[in-house]
């Protein structure tokens, strides 16, 4: 017998307050207070610093910044079911503006 995947709906949408880039190339998306600290469950290499507030991904891949940020989205979406969006007030660290656009467009895409 086949398995039904499990289809999820969103439940609420997520505004995002800051996207930074650290030296190691890893990915940080704090969200506008809300915690995601079972984000883990998600065996999708997205982790939840406590500290920071912010999610993040497991360093160990050799992704680029948007398909990190793709993935960490997607493990929101199934854990969660809830949609992260940027807004115009968004905050990029360390982040050049060609990357900048390709999130925004990302973020429409998926709207």
């Amino acid at each position: 017998m086949f398995k039904r995947k499990k289809i999820s709906k969103i439940k609420e949408c997520i505004f995002v307050e800051k996207i930074t880039l650290n030296e190691k190339g890893i990915i940080y998306i704090k969200p506008q207070n809300y915690s995601f600290a079972m984000i883990y469950r998600s065996a999708m290499g997205v982790h939840w610093d406590a500290e920071k507030q912010c999610l993040y991904h497991n360093p160990t891949k050799i992704w680029g910044i948007l398909e990190w940020y793709t993935q960490i989205l997607a493990a929101v979406k199934d854990e969660y079911g809830m949609m992260l969006i940027v807004q115009s007030n968004t905050i990029y660290e360390n982040i050049d503006n060609e990357t900048i656009l390709k999130i925004k467009e990302l973020s429409e895409l998926i709207i």
